[in-house]
This record gives C-alpha cells, structure tokens and sequence, in this order.
C-alpha cells in the first residue's frame, strides 16, 4: 500500500494536536514513528504527556525514538 504523502504531510503538521490521540492508539504512535511524523521538538512534549497520562510502553517507545533521533545510543532508566 502507497501511503499518500499528502496525508503524511498533513499528520505531521498536526502533531502538535494529535498527541493525545497518538498516544491512547499505539499503533498510530508507531506509525508516526516509523515515519519520522514527530518533530524532533516535539518528542519532549510527547514523552512529558505519556509519562503525566501513565503510558509507559508510549513513553519507552518515544525515548528509544528520541534516542535515534540524536543519536544517543545510551538509554538512561532516569528518563523514565
């Protein structure tokens, strides 16, 4: 399946309003992820959210992206 890249564009321009969302639905998150959909400016906000809402599985799957998105190959358990 070709994914439209409109709809791509669209859904990371609205990562701002879709974190909520995003993080109740995993599989949205992963797909956002595998994708690259969230800023890199972003991920603080998502973390700071998944952990403040209890998703912990959100919350290691965004600090292991936010982790390869700087390159920081180190995961820290104090980021949890």
């Amino acid at each position: 399946m070709i994914m439209n890249q409109n709809v791509l564009i669209r859904i990371r321009s609205s990562s701002r309003q879709i974190i909520k969302t995003a993080l109740d639905n995993m599989v949205l998150l992963n797909f956002m992820i595998d994708k690259k959909l969230i800023e890199p400016y972003m991920v603080d906000k998502y973390i700071e959210e998944a952990e403040k809402n209890g998703k912990i599985e959100a919350t290691a799957l965004l600090i292991e992206y936010r982790a390869n998105q700087t390159g920081d190959s180190e995961f820290n358990l104090g980021d949890l």
